[in-house]
C-alpha cells in the first residue's frame, strides 16, 4: 500500500514539475508576444503616417494633373485663335 502512495507521490511531484515548467514558458511566450505587439503597434503608426501622407501625394497629384489638362485646353483654345487670326491677316495681305 505505501508502495502505490510513492508511486502517486512520485507521479504528482513529476506533474507539478511540468506545470510549473509549462506555467514559466507561458510567461515567457506573455512577454514575448507583449514585445511583438508593441513593435507592430509602432509599425502601424508608421504605416498610418506613410498611407496619409501617401493620401496627401495623390490628392495632389490629382489636382495637377487637372491643373495641366485644363491649361492643355487653354492652350489649345489660344492656337486656334492665333490660327484664326492668321487667317484674318492673310485676308487683308
Amino acid at each position: 500500500m505505501l508502495e502505490h502512495f510513492d508511486k502517486i507521490y512520485t507521479k504528482l511531484d513529476r506533474l507539478e514539475t511540468e506545470y510549473y515548467s509549462i506555467t514559466a514558458a507561458i510567461d515567457r511566450i506573455e512577454k514575448r508576444l507583449d514585445k511583438v505587439e508593441g513593435r507592430l503597434d509602432k509599425i502601424e503608426v508608421h504605416l498610418d503616417g506613410i498611407g496619409h501622407k501617401l493620401d496627401k501625394e495623390i490628392s495632389l497629384r490629382e489636382i495637377v494633373e487637372k491643373e495641366i489638362k485644363d491649361l492643355k485646353q487653354r492652350v489649345s483654345t489660344l492656337q486656334e485663335r492665333i490660327e484664326d487670326l492668321e487667317k484674318r491677316l492673310k485676308t487683308f495681305s
